[in-house]
């Protein structure tokens, strides 16, 4: 788990310095799509070498899709690679989404619990 925490901070770091460096870091939402990691050798509590690369970088209106290998190298042994894909928007936007989905979401909840109550009043 450290090193998944550890790739999703390099993602935002290098994300944010090299693409979005003239921005505020708040102006944007990252938001996770997948992320794949593959373990071939032990990771000790030693110097750790971390190897970024950006796979895919798709920027369309308002996001930024990015598929990233992020390796893990203790002695010039790759040890853990993980695959990130992430997207990013403008915060304004999702922020927008977001809030609509979670009342749907909410709306959707009531009336199931309100369903619920009624079926069982009835049985």
């Amino acid at each position: 788990m450290l090193l998944i925490e550890a790739a999703r901070q390099a993602f935002l770091a290098v994300t944010e310095k090299f693409y979005y460096h003239d921005e505020l870091p708040s102006s944007h939402y990252f938001v996770i799509n997948s992320i794949n990691t593959t373990y071939t050798a032990f990771v000790f509590a030693l110097e750790t070498t971390i190897e970024y690369a950006v796979l895919e970088h798709l920027d369309t209106k308002g996001r930024q899709r990015f598929r990233t290998q992020i390796d893990f190298k203790q002695n010039d042994v790759t040890c853990t690679s993980i695959e990130a894909d992430f997207t990013v928007f403008d915060a304004k936007k999702i922020n927008q989404k977001e809030y609509e989905l979670v009342n749907q979401a909410i709306n959707t909840v009531r009336e199931s619990l309100i369903a619920g109550s009624q079926h069982i009043k009835a049985g």
